[in-house]
């Protein structure tokens, strides 16, 4: 299975978008984890706290063999 996924700016994302991959801050620690269903709020406080790229998950393909 091939993961697509997009860097998008904060302002793209909409509720119910997910996050391909660990989004991190400038520490490496980990914000919120791979997986994360966002909401308006999690948006919300991303922006407050000056996130403005997230890595958002576009698609799952299966590839034959």
């Amino acid at each position: 299975m091939t993961i697509r996924s997009k860097q998008l700016a904060l302002n793209m994302v909409t509720p119910g978008m997910v996050l391909s991959d660990d989004l991190l801050d400038d520490q490496g620690k980990i914000l919120l984890p791979e997986g994360t269903t966002l909401s308006e709020a999690i948006l919300a406080s991303l922006a407050r706290h000056g996130i403005a790229i997230l890595p958002i998950l576009c698609e799952a393909l299966s590839i034959a063999d």
